[in-house]
């Protein structure tokens, strides 16, 4: 049975979502099942997701995608990786880079996590970051103290933004700050830029996971879903799940990790 377009709108509805709302997106919509016929390729897809996104939105929303590129972690002391805001793809899948090329989206400076955003608050996620992806004013340090919501669309509740974030936080025993270089291109100029992003140590047990995060605050009632097509359709709050997390955490620093 193929999904409608409206089908997504009130999807996005009964989840949890509503016109005006600040919203972290991440998608795997090729898990949702058969589109309109109409829909021939991946462009198509994402198109009409988007669509149907900005219509429950409205004018005021704003839409936050991840567009993860680690492009520093490709370093190497003879030659730095070079991180474009415009141009670098996005390492998390079809709709993020879709996302990255429509008009009026930005995206912030880190060249590790960066983020994309289109609606009017979104500079203020973006603007004046620190060199550090969770440093207190990174984005996703901004991120939790908002009123924004998460919203997952085809994956599940087991995807959470901030999970990196938490870790880093809580300063858990598997994950560490490591420096990195690269260039950062600023229109026409490259700059040479210091940066520091949090990694796990390489072992089985530093696997990140929030699986059971996930399962555990779906049944205390943070998530909201609606069924579309094969999958759901789930969206939180993001400032009470962190402090969901955040209360386990304070009691096992390895409640995030596979351990």
């Amino acid at each position: 049975m193929r999904y409608t377009f409206e089908d997504i709108v009130v999807c996005l509805k009964e989840s949890g979502i509503k016109q005006g709302d600040t919203i972290f997106f991440t998608t795997g919509l090729g898990m949702i099942g058969l589109p309109p016929e109409g829909i021939k390729n991946l462009d198509d897809l994402n198109f009409f997701f988007l669509e149907a996104i900005k219509k429950v939105l409205g004018k005021n929303g704003n839409i936050f995608v991840p567009a993860y590129s680690y492009t520093f972690g490709k370093s190497t002391a003879c030659n730095l990786a070079i991180f474009d805001p415009v141009s670098t793809p996005a390492e998390t899948g079809s709709f993020p880079n879709y996302f990255l090329k429509q008009k009026g989206v930005i995206r912030s400076t880190d060249p590790m996590v960066s983020v994309a955003g289109l609606g009017p608050k979104c500079n203020a996620f973006f603007e004046n970051i620190p060199n550090n992806s969770y440093a207190e004013g990174s984005f996703f340090s901004r991120l939790v103290k908002s009123d924004a919501k998460c919203c997952s669309i085809g994956l599940g509740p087991n995807w959470t933004p901030f999970i990196h974030y938490a870790d880093w936080l809580y300063k858990v025993p598997f994950r560490y700050d490591k420096l990195f270089y690269g260039l950062i291109k600023n229109g026409n100029w490259l700059v040479k830029t210091p940066w520091i992003y949090s990694c796990r140590i390489l072992c089985e047990e530093s696997m990140p996971t929030a699986y059971n995060a996930a399962r555990l605050a779906t049944k205390a009632g943070i998530w909201n879903f609606a069924p579309i097509g094969r999958a759901r359709i789930y969206s939180a709050k993001i400032n009470d799940y962190f402090e969901f997390i955040c209360s386990h955490l304070e009691k096992d620093k390895w409640f995030l990790a596979k351990g």
